[in-house]
């Protein structure tokens, strides 16, 4: 009996130092993580670890778990790992130059030491040690009884879990891999764009780029605003063919190393990016333009629909179905004005478009001929430039009136006022457009000056009005290729 009691003394005597030991020197738990890169290997590794400092860390498991990632929390690698004294994770993974990693590690401990009866608070209960409050001494086991042979020192005021588990928290280590950033230059007509650039619809703009410090694959153009890739006007003279063509920017031009296009609407602070892969990561540079638009206005006063005889802009006479009078009241008398934007010039032209025309004319006991067609008005551009005013009579006319029996028309138009910046290679755009249009029919009575005129429109003089646009003319045949049938 007595040498059963010395040696509970003894070990009693040795716990009180070894905890005032622990005390001293501080110990406790500590998380930490890191993550390197190793160009040379082109891999990435991360460290996780969990360290128990106590002198008597064998009554509670240590755990971390880690996750690896990079810069798009895409998961590379992961794992868990346990131990008493420490646990220590490492991960590895295929790296990339110039990207972002990351290692995630949460961290915990789990207390193996539960006892019964503790006394707490007033009472007793049942539970776990809490490592970070107690230091302990006594036999190792799992479970033991609180006896009166057990000593332990409690650095804050005694607490007792329920759960054996305490979270420790988490920690996160980032890197980057070593690698020269790629440079990219926005070039205009060859020459590096280093501020807002000033423009003009129209004009046409070509940008390409240089990069620096590595190749670029897979290129994407983002272009703000409505722009096309040309706008192609053919004509000769009226008997020639013609047309007038615009060509689209499409997805295949916006994805090539260069582009070349023109702004047909205006705009400050435009946004011109370009992107592409470079060594594996997506690389963007961008460049301002100030894209600006003259200020139009047009409108338009119609006369009146007619039907008898009239001089000719040859100064001959003759007897038509007619829109208005060249050398008296206009079938349609059409004002502008332009503005052109500071520090640019260029030419303000008119453009007129048959939308359609149906003209018929019947002799006298013949079957009714008939005229239809579409196309462009006769000649590009209609009228001399710049003049800021054109006028338009259309007419019906008929070389022998007696000859005929009826003669009508029904014709659609659309004027449109259209700007050419000065420089080479820029394009008309168009500013403002019109539509009008004209109807009558005249039928002859008994006599061959007894003419009468039917459904005349316009009757009487109106005022039209136009809208901006950025829709241009298009056409493929001349109104004047066209012939009765």
């Amino acid at each position: 009996m007595k040498k059963q009691f010395f040696l509970v003394l003894l070990l009693a005597v040795f716990s009180l130092i070894l905890v005032e030991q622990n005390i001293k020197a501080q110990e406790g738990i500590s998380v930490y993580s890191t993550v390197n890169y190793d160009a040379n290997n082109n891999s990435v590794t991360g460290h996780s670890y969990t360290y128990a400092t106590y002198g008597n860390s064998g009554y509670y498991n240590t755990e971390v778990t880690s996750f690896l990632v990079d810069s798009d929390y895409n998961l590379l690698a992961s794992n868990t790992a346990y131990g008493n004294l420490q646990a220590i994770l490492l991960l590895a993974a295929t790296g990339r130059g110039c990207d972002e990693y990351k290692i995630l590690s949460s961290h915990r401990t789990t207390t193996q030491y539960y006892v019964t009866a503790f006394p707490y608070s007033g009472g007793y209960r049942d539970g776990y040690y809490d490592v970070f409050d107690y230091l302990f001494s006594s036999e190792q086991g799992q479970v033991e009884d609180y006896v009166n042979s057990m000593f332990f020192s409690a650095l804050t005021n005694p607490r007792v879990l329920d759960q054996p588990v305490i979270n420790l928290g988490s920690t996160e280590a980032t890197t980057f891999g070593n690698c020269v950033i790629p440079t990219i230059r926005i070039l205009r007509d060859g020459q590096h764009i280093t501020s807002a650039q000033n423009v003009i619809v129209g004009q046409r703009i070509n940008l390409s780029v240089s990069v620096e410090n590595g190749t670029a694959s897979s290129p994407q153009w983002t272009i703000p605003g409505e722009k096309v890739a040309n706008y192609v006007v053919t004509y000769t003279d009226e008997t020639s063919a013609t047309s007038g063509v615009v060509t689209g920017l499409t997805s295949q031009n916006l994805s090539q190393p260069s582009v070349q296009f023109y702004w047909i609407d205006g705009g400050d602070s435009r946004k011109v990016q370009y992107s592409a892969t470079i060594n594996n990561r997506t690389y963007t540079a961008t460049a301002t333009f100030n894209v600006k638009r003259p200020t139009a206005t047009l409108t338009a006063t119609t006369g009146t629909v007619g039907l008898g005889t009239l001089q000719a802009p040859n100064n001959q006479t003759v007897f038509a179905l007619h829109f208005g009078d060249p050398f008296g009241t206009p079938g349609i008398s059409f004002s502008a004005t332009a503005s052109l934007p500071s520090g640019f010039t260029g030419q303000i032209v008119w453009v007129q478009i048959v939308n359609s025309s149906r003209r018929a004319r019947k002799r006298v006991g013949q079957k009714e001929q008939v005229l239809q067609g579409s196309g462009l008005d006769t000649v590009f551009p209609y009228g001399d430039p710049d003049t800021g005013n054109e006028d338009d009579s259309p007419r019906e006319e008929l070389d022998v009136p007696c000859d005929y029996s009826s003669v009508s028309a029904n014709d659609s138009f659309t004027m449109w006022l259209m700007f050419k910046p000065g420089g080479t290679s820029a394009i008309y755009v168009p500013l403002r457009k019109l539509n009008w249009s004209w109807s009558g029919t005249g039928t002859r009575g008994i006599t061959c000056s007894s003419w009468t005129l039917s459904n005349p429109n316009p009757s009487s003089s109106q005022n039209l009005t136009s809208v901006s646009t950025t829709d241009f003319p298009l056409w493929t045949t001349n109104i004047q290729q066209y012939d009765y049938q």
